[in-house]
């Protein structure tokens, strides 16, 4: 042999390459997502009770950062939390935990940290085990639903009103559908017919 020659050998990597930018491309754009949403999505470790993750839009719905919450032990999570609200928690919780895969749903008031008021939060979720068979992890997402809740509490508080003015009123009044049978009527149109409000309203 030749001591002054070498040998080389070239392998093709092109494919290669490009499975690893479109693997890239596509975890970046998953992460994106994620971050995007109007939900947190999250997983919790229940072996170390501290978040894997969640999404950074928990920083705008609870006024704490992504590291800051997963920081928080339960406890922690439990006392930023309403206190009329408590109950209902630890009761979907623990019952998550009592059956693994089916899932839950649960409405909270979070305190939040920046303007101290309360933001309603719905939190769906449920609880996975390990290859062992132990419950390991708590999937779910928040989201923040503040503003349906003040619409419904406008709703109900409209519907009290309409009702109060509906049964005080001094004159009769009768609800018809379009074949005219009685579908409501106040107290004083039952008075002035001679029956009872139920038999007005049957």
């Amino acid at each position: 042999s030749n001591p002054n020659s070498a040998l080389t050998t070239f392998t093709d990597i092109t494919e290669l390459k490009i499975t690893e930018d479109k693997l890239r491309e596509n975890e970046e754009r998953s992460r994106e997502i994620l971050e995007n949403v109007q939900d947190a999505p999250y997983r919790r470790n229940l072996h170390t009770d501290k978040y894997d993750y969640i999404s950074q839009a928990i920083e705008r719905m609870s006024g704490f950062t992504a590291e800051e919450t997963i920081a928080m032990t339960t406890d922690k999570v439990l006392a930023h939390m309403h206190t009329d609200d408590l109950a209902a928690i630890e009761q979907a919780i623990n019952e998550s935990i009592a059956n693994p895969g089916k899932s839950y749903q649960v409405e909270y008031r979070f305190k939040h940290r920046r303007t101290n008021q309360y933001r309603w939060f719905q939190d769906c979720f449920t609880t996975t085990l390990d290859k062992q068979g132990h419950t390991a992890f708590r999937y779910g997402s928040v989201r923040d639903i503040t503003n349906q809740q003040i619409i419904e509490e406008a709703k109900k508080e409209a519907e009290f009103r309409y009702r109060s003015l509906f049964e005080q009123s001094h004159d009769a009044i009768f609800i018809l559908d379009l074949q005219g049978a009685h579908l409501d009527a106040n107290k004083r149109a039952a008075d002035m017919m001679g029956y009872s409000i139920e038999e007005m309203r049957e």
